[in-house]
């Protein structure tokens, strides 16, 4: 398929260059995106020497590429914009409440008497705000029975 114009946003035309036969650029609201495809449209006139390249020429998973390669993009780019913002900001948890479900035999946890099921919000007097308190506490209590 002959592929004439391929821009980004719509609205008035910011920038373009065109290499080839495809002119690509930039619009003024960058929100969405277009491809033009000659033969598009039935009544579009196409030339002679270009029928075998318009659209409606084109085999079936062609076009059904074609038409539904925006919505997978957009599909692809909420997925990433996703991806971003929760590896930016995390995942908002409420760390003050930390319940034991296992302990091993014999470890730090055991030893200070910690069994499953406890909910540990301060470890000798010392206030639990994150996991990496805990495991401090838990790495420098003396392995003492």
């Amino acid at each position: 398929m002959k592929v004439t114009e391929f821009f980004i946003g719509f609205g008035p035309k910011i920038w373009s260059f065109r290499r080839g036969e495809t002119e690509y650029g930039l619009k003024g609201i960058p929100a969405g995106a277009y491809v033009r495809v000659i033969g598009m449209n039935n009544l579009d006139p196409v030339p002679p020497e270009d029928e075998h390249r318009a659209y409606r020429n084109a085999k079936f998973g062609q076009r059904l590429l074609l038409a539904s390669a925006g919505s997978l993009m957009h599909f692809l780019i909420a997925i990433v914009l996703l991806y971003a913002v929760l590896v930016g900001n995390g995942i908002n948890t409420d760390e003050s409440d930390w319940t034991v479900n296992d302990i091993r035999s014999g470890g730090p946890a055991e030893i200070m008497g910690i069994e499953a099921g406890d909910r540990i919000i301060a470890l000798n007097g010392v206030p639990i705000t994150d996991w990496w308190d805990l495991l401090q506490i838990l790495q420098d209590y003396p392995m003492r029975r």
